[in-house]
């Protein structure tokens, strides 16, 4: 264990820093004799070489570190690594080329706290060339703490000391069952004592089911006991009447055992009768939704955070660091990616920190670090290209509200600069942004959600003369001047009626011009949005209509009537039947304007309408499905003044044949097209393919398809694809695809290659 931990921590040791390697002087160590004079490359410089004996003496130093603790608070859990590769000649270069990809994730315990902690490397996207992330398991620990809680706290116990609501009505019902009991009691006396006291405590009868307890004290075999010592007495009475003698002791104990139970068969009677009328009036059925009430309650208090966090105080004994992880929700070191809301952080590549604390309903949110825009496969044709280099900051304040909703101020600071594909050295921050917003959610009757959210940004750029930045304007955030020229706001409105199975909701969006966060990548300024989106179940929910409309327009310069404008729209209607098969029919315009002035040029027409189906059926032992889509879609495009069209006729069927152990599939995509062009993928084309899974061995799995391919005009081909997975051993497997096609015809030059092939590894480490 000691050596595995060492040997992960070496590896993160060179791979966090691919060339400033990573240094423990904090750390207090002896002094290793260990020397690596014999082991250096006589071309390494003296700074590198010397880097190099620093590195293994921290090694060194790290194994004198753990070794002299006996209980290391560090616990390995599980680990899995793979790595894949790709060798293709078959998509956009006029070259073959190979990527890889490496990914190694593992699970830890430190000190208590759950921690998975990760590596990626990628040959091909610089974005993920060599990013460790370490990311805290909220859900692992709250786990961890309630086991921790049920072996420490009795759950009966605590239920029991909350109040029961039905305690006075209970109270009321046990007082009238003991008073017809009592008056039992002074009828039959010590004959039914006995019974009484095995009857026990009366508030279980609450909760015991009256077909046990007549089997309890009334078992057919005391029924037949009674009946054969009525008849006895019978004998014995005729016997006296017609003058003999009898053994009176014997005919006493067959009275005194009659009367006993007759007794308890009254007693049964009478807790029948008051249990039948428990049931008719609801008090069970009351007590028993008590029941179940206190034990989701329980379960909710463990999974409240709050709550489980002063439980965990009372009842366990937790050190400063799991006490403090109480009240953190998320953490997050390394690579990652940031959202929060659409105008504060949406889909922000970080490399850096990221945490959100908890306390009493509030929670505040910080990150700090820098983007992971960078060059990737798309950017291997190019030599000069620039990328952003963004250093980001930021913090989120929230507050939660007990009628439901809550609100969120955020505030974030970017620093812009340059960084290159050529490795050269970044260029100092430029620019720099600061961006504050507010968000607001309203609860809305039963189920309606208002979420409004506003923000603003404010840019500087750094000058010679002055060198200062917006630190110093800070306060023009809250400014009034030049308000709509860079602020932002979202208003969203969604509403559920379950009751008449409709969902709609609705969105207005508006993004200034001059409105620019780096914290929100994706969003466009100077646009403007609204769209509407509704569900309606009909038929016991066995027809779905859904429909979906927006409306976007974009101003990328300060003329007003110089804009484009986007208009797209869904609409569905889908007829559900058993075991997931379905009818849906399918219609989505979709066009894109250009407006200058009072000239509008569609520059992007696209309409599709479609017809789908799925079915599954069982055909003796087998198992068969068949998905099917036919569509009609009209496509025009405009650039230039040249306007490329076509309409066409799509048809795709997907089929499968399950035989024991066998799987047989047919995928065949065809399309016509009613004007041929010199663009590719608007010629007719037939994709279809065959093929089959089956097992080889024990450990071997295969697949076999031969496929078609052709496009009018432009090539036919016929290939092969062959797919293996191998269980090497228990924790470790292999897969390998292949997917080599040969031309039968070629009409026009083409860029494609034929050949593409993956690799693919995983291990478990544990």
């Amino acid at each position: 264990m000691k050596i595995l931990v060492t040997g992960i921590l070496l590896a993160l040791c060179f791979i966090s820093r691919s060339q400033n390697l990573l240094k423990l002087d904090s750390i207090p160590i002896k002094p290793s004799s260990v020397t690596l004079s014999a082991f250096a490359p006589e071309e390494l410089s003296d700074k590198m070489y010397k880097r190099l004996l620093d590195s293994f003496a921290n090694f060194k130093k790290l194994t004198t570190f753990i070794s002299p603790v006996p209980h290391f608070p560090l616990q390995f859990n599980k680990g899995e690594s793979s790595y894949s590769g790709l060798y293709d000649s078959a998509y956009f270069f006029d070259r073959s080329y190979y990527l890889s990809y490496l990914n190694i994730n593992t699970s830890w315990t430190i000190a208590g706290v759950p921690l998975q902690l990760n590596y990626k490397y990628s040959n091909w996207d610089q974005g993920a060339n060599g990013i460790f992330f370490a990311d805290f398991d909220r859900e692992g620990y709250v786990k961890q703490l309630q086991k921790k809680l049920l072996d420490k706290m009795d759950p009966k116990k605590f239920l029991a000391s909350i109040a029961d609501p039905l305690s006075d009505v209970k109270r009321s019902a046990e007082n009238a069952l003991q008073r017809e009991i009592n008056q039992l009691k002074q009828t039959y006396q010590n004959s039914i004592s006995q019974a009484i006291a095995d009857l026990g405590d009366l508030q279980k009868l609450f909760t015991q089911d009256a077909a046990k307890l007549r089997q309890q004290f009334l078992s057919q075999d005391n029924l037949n006991k009674l009946h054969e010592q009525q008849l006895l007495i019978e004998q014995l009475q005729t016997r006296i009447n017609v003058g003999e003698k009898i053994d009176t002791v014997h005919l006493n104990s067959l009275k005194k055992s009659i009367r006993q139970l007759e007794a308890t068969k009254k007693l049964i009677e009478v807790v029948e009768r008051h249990k039948k009328f428990w049931e008719s009036s609801g008090l069970l059925a009351k007590m028993h939704e008590w029941d179940a009430l206190k034990i989701s309650s329980f379960e909710q208090l463990l999974h409240n955070p709050s709550k489980l966090g002063t439980l965990v105080r009372q009842h366990t004994d937790l050190n400063s660091l799991q006490r403090l992880f109480l009240k953190i929700s998320k953490l997050k070191l390394g690579a990652s990616s940031l959202s929060s809301s659409p105008l504060a952080v949406q889909n922000f590549l970080n490399n850096g920190g990221f945490g959100e604390f908890l306390t009493k309903g509030k929670s505040a949110m910080l990150y700090i670090g820098k983007s992971l825009e960078g060059s990737s496969v798309l950017d291997m044709p190019f030599t000069n290209t620039v990328f952003p280099s963004t250093t980001a900051r930021g913090l989120q304040l929230s507050k939660k509200a007990i009628s439901g909703g809550g609100s969120t101020f955020s505030i974030s600071d970017f620093q812009q600069g340059v960084k290159t594909l050529g490795g050269l050295q970044d260029i100092a921050a430029f620019r720099h942004i600061v961006v504050a917003g507010f968000r607001k959610e309203f609860s809305i009757g039963s189920g309606g959600i208002l979420t409004a959210e506003l923000s603003r940004s404010l840019s500087s750029f750094k000058q010679k003369s002055s060198g200062n930045d917006a630190s110093g304007g800070l306060l023009q955030l809250f400014a009034t001047n030049n308000l709509s020229s860079n602020t932002s706001f979202q208003f969203n409105y969604r509403d559920d009626f379950p009751k008449f199975g409709l969902q709609y909701q609705f969105h207005v969006k508006k993004v200034a011009l001059g409105y620019d966060n780096p914290g929100t990548p994706f969003l466009n300024t100077g646009s403007k949005e609204a769209g509407l989106s509704v569900r309606k179940y009909f038929l016991k929910k066995m027809l779905l209509f859904s429909a979906r409309a927006d409306l976007r327009e974009y101003n990328y310069n300060t003329e007003a009537n110089s804009k484009w404008r986007n208009m797209y729209a869904v609409f569905d209607l889908k007829w559900k039947m058993r075991k997931g098969q379905f009818l849906s029919f399918r219609y989505m315009p979709n066009q894109m304007l250009r407006i200058n002035g009072l000239d509008r040029q569609k520059v992007m027409l696209f309409d599709q309408v479609s017809f789908e189906g799925n079915l599954v059926k069982k055909v003796g032992h087998s198992y068969y499905s068949n998905y099917m889509s036919v569509s009609y879609q009209r496509n025009k495009y405009n650039s230039n003044n040249t306007v490329t069209a076509n309409n066409s006729l799509g048809l795709t069927v997907n089929q499968s044949l399950v035989i024991g152990k066998l799987l047989i599939s047919s995928n065949t995509q065809a399309s016509h097209s009613m004007h041929s062009t010199q663009l590719v993928y608007f010629n007719s084309s037939l994709n279809s393919d065959v093929g089959i899974s089956y097992g080889l061995l024990e450990k071997i799995t295969a697949s076999t398809s031969i496929s078609y391919n052709t496009i009018q005009e432009w090539y036919r081909q016929l290939g092969i694809r062959q797919n293996l997975s191998v269980r090497v051993a228990e924790r470790f497997d292999m897969n390998l695809y292949i997917d080599a096609r040969k031309n039968l015809k070629v009409y026009q030059p083409l860029i494609f290659g034929l050949i593409r092939g993956e690799l693919g590894v995983h291990y478990t480490l544990k």
